[in-house]
């Protein structure tokens, strides 16, 4: 591959790199970014004494898995092997989750285990998880690799101790360069803000010596980075690596007491001992997906955008299912892994789930259509791709009849819970952490439920707000660390994770500046803070256009947003908003 104009680069030196459009869909991780270790194209082997996700996300999975012995993982172990031996567990360890092959031996050592259990029927769903993830790995490259650079760069070729500096624009941003090396003690570092986030295509190889370290700095963090490597990935022994490492055509190797911020997913690969994963679900913003519940449509536009603009696409006609007119069209939004969009709809008798494909757009049908019982408020999907929405219920009372309904990502989508709140829940929004936690906002209060929950159960925390910040909380969305936030009549409230009680939240967005007005619903992505908006906007006929605010993810106080979409009341808007509702952010 040939790449010009390049920059030089000497040890110490840095970069301002300028942000990047992108199109939707491009470089999504897809099915991969589930996986803490995936090989692609042969076996995986973890040495002795490894932690491997010890949280219960980030499955291992490749042809053939071996683990060492006294090792660990939170997760699944899945290899696809049909014969022979697929699965080896070392004495003294312990897989939280399921061994699943496709057919081939599950072979567990002295004092060992597999939690959840032994499968080797070659049926298992989680053999359908690992041959998509293998496939939008190898897509997530070759896209990520054929977008226009921000900037190209030489070869970093650093010395024992040298080090060497990216700095990162706001947004997207895509380095390209042949190769990195960095010898012994040697660091990299990356440098970028909150709202920073992007890949480095590295056409060769990345490789890092003993103590070498790839570092974090300004505000960015290793879910907003992909190593996009062409050829292979070193890590010597007592490495660090911060973001995922996506080396689809190539292996990755580490020696003994590496670190790794984010996920290694490589052709094959092998590791020494007391290998540590600290798995971070990669995502790289491209899109926002916006339900209007006044018209029934779904609109999207490229991250980024501001002003009176167009959408890129727009779901809507016969065809969709999506119901017309005020107050029945689609009520809240989601996409899972794969990027497939699940619209809630309402109807004067039900209410439905419409999912349609990733990239979908136009009069199209949907290719899944769930009955989802009535006066539905909010939608959320968990990491295995379960669905969870939120009821206020047909009753005149909604706090007595309010619940959160959990179905399957299974074929047919069955129900698998329903949490009834007896005059307790009145829900309009709902999120789940990566452990299965379930978030409701729950007007007067925001309640924690644990995974897996059904019928009339407490919560495990309840965050009433303090006097000086009441909570009316509609909408829910949580960031990479687990901290609440909630779009309320008037403003956007962040609470710590873990909160419970009488709390002040840790910021406030709220006065004249921010534009906020009846807003419906929050989402959460790439240093930014994304607001539905159910008024505020021009007129626009007997409804209102509404609008979409974008804050800094560290904003606090009466401050203005730094994007707005919304169309002037002077000039025809071009926007397609109407009363938007229900707001989600893809790649």
């Amino acid at each position: 591959m040939k790449l010009r104009g390049y920059a030089s680069i000497v040890a110490g030196l840095t970069w301002a790199v300028a942000g990047t459009a992108l199109s939707a869909h491009a470089g999504g991780l897809g099915a991969a970014r589930h996986f803490a270790v995936l090989a692609t194209d042969g076996g995986v082997r973890i040495g002795n004494a490894a932690s491997i996700s010890p949280g219960a996300t980030g499955l291992i999975g490749g042809t053939t898995v071996r683990l060492g012995n006294g090792s660990g993982t939170g997760a699944s172990v899945i290899a696809g092997a049909a014969s022979a031996r697929a699965i080896t567990v070392g004495n003294g360890s312990r897989t939280q989750g399921q061994c699943v092959s496709g057919g081939g031996s599950i072979t567990i050592g002295h004092a060992s285990s597999c939690r959840a259990g032994l499968d080797n029927g070659g049926q298992n769903p989680l053999l359908n998880e690992l041959s998509a993830a293998v496939g939008d790995a190898a897509s997530a490259a070759s896209e990520l690799g054929a977008l226009n650079p921000t900037q190209n760069l030489q070869p970093i070729n650093l010395p024992h101790g040298g080090s060497a500096t990216i700095a990162l624009a706001p947004g997207f941003n895509v380095i390209k360069l042949p190769s990195i090396t960095a010898g012994n003690g040697a660091r990299i570092v990356i440098d970028g803000l909150e709202d920073a986030y992007g890949a480095i295509n590295v056409a060769g190889d990345l490789s890092l010596g003993n103590g070498a370290r790839i570092l974090l700095k300004g505000g960015i963090t290793a879910d907003e980075l992909i190593w996009n490597v062409g050829g292979n990935a070193r890590f010597g022994n007592a490495a660090t690596v911060k973001g995922t490492v996506l080396a689809d055509m190539g292996n990755c190797s580490a020696g003994n007491g590496v670190t790794v911020a984010g996920a290694l997913i490589c052709g094959t690969v092998a590791t020494g001992d007391r290998m540590r994963t600290d798995y971070t679900w990669a995502f790289l913003p491209r899109t926002i997906y916006v339900r209007n519940f006044d018209a029934g449509r779904v609109t999207e536009y490229p991250v980024g955008s501001s002003g009176n603009v167009a959408p890129s696409a727009v779901i809507e006609g016969d065809a969709t299912q999506l119901s017309v007119g005020s107050n029945l069209g689609p009520i809240g939004i989601a996409l899972d892994g794969s990027g497939n969009i699940y619209a809630q709809n309402r109807t004067p008798l039900f209410s439905s789930i419409e999912a349609y494909a990733a990239g979908a757009s136009g009069n199209v049908p949907p290719i899944a259509s769930i009955d989802d019982g009535e006066n539905k408020f909010g939608i959320a999907l968990d990491a295995a791709g379960n669905i969870y929405t939120a009821s206020i219920g047909p009753c005149v009372f909604p706090a007595l009849c309010g619940s959160i309904t959990e179905y399957s990502a299974a074929a047919g989508h069955p129900l698998l819970n329903t949490i009834l709140g007896f005059g307790q829940l009145e829900p309009t929004g709902v999120a789940v952490d990566a452990k299965g936690n379930i978030y409701v906002a729950n007007n007067r209060d925001i309640r924690v439920y644990a995974a897996g929950s059904s019928g009339d159960v407490p919560p495990i925390a309840k965050i009433v707000g303090d006097a000086e910040h009441p909570l009316t909380a509609r909408g829910i969305a949580l960031d990479a660390a687990a901290n609440i936030y909630t779009v309320n009549f008037d403003s956007v409230t962040k609470y710590a994770a873990g909160s419970s009680g009488f709390v002040a939240p840790l910021a406030t967005i709220q006065g004249d500046k921010t534009m906020i007005a009846s807003p419906y619903a929050i989402a959460i992505a790439g240093g930014r803070i994304y607001v539905a908006n159910g008024s505020g906007g021009p007129s626009c006929g007997a409804l209102n256009c509404g609008s979409i605010t974008v804050y800094k993810q560290s904003s606090s106080g009466n401050v203005a947003p730094v994007a707005v979409i919304v169309g002037p009341s002077s000039v025809a808007d071009l926007t397609e908003l109407r009363t938007p509702g229900g707001i989600a952010i893809g790649d």
